[in-house]
């Protein structure tokens, strides 16, 4: 996974969002690949813009109609 050192202060560019996303996102496609692997391939292809439509798809599912 990206490592998370550099200055706490300093802010997150768009490039540092996207190493830690694709790390993590890597980090738990090797965890997965063994047990599901088309979702391991899913994950294999998370970017920033599709957990934020994921994220906004199930806010709408869980608002109060």
């Amino acid at each position: 996974m990206a490592p998370l050192d550099g200055d706490v202060t300093d802010a997150l560019s768009d490039a540092r969002s996207r190493a830690i996303v694709q790390g993590f996102f890597r980090c738990a496609d090797g965890q997965l690949e063994r047990d599901n692997p088309s979702l391991a391939a899913r994950l294999r292809q998370g970017s920033l813009h599709w957990m934020r439509h994921a994220h906004e798809s199930i806010l709408l599912l869980r608002a109060p109609s």
